[in-house]
């Protein structure tokens, strides 16, 4: 409808039509995955996941061969690395980034309590997930988690930089010495 104004412009669709089209639509970009079948059996010195069929290919893309990892070791190492999620998420936001993640915690649920929930929810999944992962690289596993806590960040950031404008704006300082320092 972009280039011609009246392409199918008097056709209704039902409802089951709209969604098998958009479900065929959807499903096509995942039969690209069969290259990596194609490439396992033309290519030398690249393994590609030793795919050599459908089944391979779904255990492969489900992490088959990694699920003897998960609650790999006691409960004992699993506390301690309870113990060390504080100090991982200190040194990646510092001390600033914790009250900035509360601020946004805080706002965002009296904003968007579905999001907020939604969020919140994500985190302590990934963290949980993190934490019965008995590889030794296992802090690399917090990335999405990370990505959360930098939202909730965000919105902490802007919601201290609205308060401040507007405390400075209530004193009658100059709300451009504000914004100097926010940039």
């Amino acid at each position: 409808r972009l280039f011609k104004k009246g392409f199918r412009a008097g056709k209704s669709y039902p409802g089951w039509w709209g969604f098998l089209l958009a479900y065929l639509i959807g499903f096509l970009p995942l039969l690209s995955y069969g290259y990596l079948i194609w490439a396992n059996k033309h290519t030398t010195g690249v393994t590609w996941g030793d795919v050599h069929d459908w089944k391979s290919l779904y255990a492969h893309m489900t992490g088959a061969q990694y699920r003897r990892f998960m609650h790999g070791f006691g409960d004992l190492l699993r506390w301690e690395r309870v113990k060390k999620v504080p100090d991982h998420f200190d040194m990646q936001f510092l001390p600033i980034g914790t009250c900035l993640f509360a601020i946004g915690i805080v706002v965002t649920w009296k904003r968007a309590k579905g999001a907020a929930f939604f969020l919140l929810a994500y985190l302590l999944f990934n963290i949980g997930h993190t934490l019965q992962y008995s590889v030794g690289d296992y802090q690399n596993y917090y990335l999405p988690g990370i990505y959360c806590c930098a939202l909730y960040l965000g919105v902490g950031l802007a919601w201290s930089l609205r308060w401040a404008r507007a405390r400075a704006a209530a004193n009658g300082s100059e709300t451009a010495s504000v914004s100097s320092i926010a940039s």
